[in-house]
């Protein structure tokens, strides 16, 4: 059985949402019902996204507990699957599904790691040696060589998942992002830019494709952009136009589907902000005296900022309200406040001080929205 902190509360969580959506399921065969599969899934879910909340000192001590029998648990299922003891369209698609929390778990903890969040020491526990690299603490190249046999675990993992019951889009998005932090954790915490292109490229194809848009892969590049010490994550990095134009012209208000009250509702149009408020970053380091084609352009990415805003106060309020980390949802709000007197006094052709955006970009409280937890705590709904 899984062991867990003893607080932990139950949560409903998004893959559970979207994979029963999306698979082809068969799930009124009796012996799958009886599987190891749905059992080891059955404990998972109420207890999963709250062991990526790493603010909790209570999920950090039991970091190490937890993701052990984690590794141990999907093993033994794989070594099953492996033995041919999974055959049912229903079963392969529990497989793809544990095969996801699995993989989306260690490059949960490998990514907090990267910017900082946890220490090493909170993943591995006291070891003599590496659980997945089997290398000695005492090399001084532990850390780099367990972080790299944990990313290309992952990676491994994923993209088993992406077609193991036939090809599924939501499962590759996924891949796409864990792929892209096994390139961070093996290169100084730079993405790879070709594996940077392709999310951007799946991205805008899923906004072209969708009405309304599968929540993972609307986010699956946001999270893998969020190191702002990265050129690729700026707009010094072209390929980013792409996605913004992208953005700014289909994912309206509505263009998220509504998921009972899940912190999603809001993540979207935020993520959106962001986006925009990079740009405008971007317009001022670019440019020490703006023109006036570059004032009216300001105006625009404020004016999406502004429809983003909207949608998050009005039509997802009792969301917003009772979010834990609204707090970064306002200090956005500040900045962009700041940024609307800039606009209206450059307008104006007055002189006036520009706020400073990127350490806000790059701080620990404007990437809590890029948590796992950010889209998973309970709400009130």
């Amino acid at each position: 059985m899984m062991k867990t902190p003893s607080s932990i509360l139950i949560i409903f969580m998004i893959f559970s949402i979207f994979s029963c959506h999306n698979d082809d399921s068969d799930d009124n065969n009796s012996e799958s019902e009886k599987s190891n599969l749905k059992s080891f899934l059955s404990e998972i879910r109420p207890v999963y996204f709250n062991n990526l909340n790493f603010e909790s000192s209570e999920v950090e001590n039991a970091m190490p507990v937890f993701f052990n029998n984690l590794r141990l648990t999907y093993n033994d299922l794989e070594k099953q699957f492996n033995e041919g003891k999974f055959t049912t369209n229903f079963d392969l698609n529990q497989m793809r599904r544990a095969q996801m929390y699995y993989s989306f778990y260690i490059t949960g903890v490998v990514g907090a790691y990267l910017e900082g969040t946890i220490d090493f020491k909170s993943i591995t526990g006291d070891v003599k040696q590496g659980i997945y690299s089997g290398v000695n603490v005492d090399n001084p190249d532990f850390i780099q060589k367990e972080i790299k046999a944990l990313m290309d675990r992952a990676t491994e993992v994923a993209e088993k998942a992406v077609n193991i019951a036939g090809y599924n889009d939501l499962t590759y998005g996924f891949y796409a992002i864990i792929k892209q932090v096994q390139q961070r954790a093996s290169n100084n915490n730079i993405n790879n830019a070709e594996n940077h292109d392709l999310i951007i490229d799946y991205t805008q194809q899923v906004l072209k494709d969708y009405t309304l848009v599968p929540v993972w892969n609307l986010l699956a590049p946001q999270v893998a952009m969020s190191n702002y010490k990265d050129p690729l994550n700026t707009f010094d990095n072209p390929n980013l136009n792409l996605l913004l134009k992208q953005i700014n012209e289909r994912l309206g208000p509505d263009a998220v589907p509504s998921l009972g009250g899940q912190t999603t509702e809001i993540i979207g149009p935020l993520y959106r902000m962001d986006l925009n408020i990079k740009k405008i970053d971007w317009l001022f380091k670019s440019n020490p005296i703006l023109s006036q084609d570059q004032i009216n352009e300001l105006k625009e990415y404020l004016d999406v900022t502004d429809v983003a805003a909207n949608s998050i106060e009005v039509s997802r309020a009792s969301v917003l309200e009772v979010w834990k980390d609204n707090k970064t949802y306002y200090e956005r709000k500040d900045k962009i406040s700041a940024i609307k007197e800039y606009w209206e006094a450059a307008r104006q052709g007055k002189k006036a001080e520009r706020p400073e955006l990127e350490s806000f970009i790059d701080s620990k409280n404007f990437k809590k929205a890029y948590q796992c937890f950010a889209c998973h705590q309970l709400t009130n709904q």
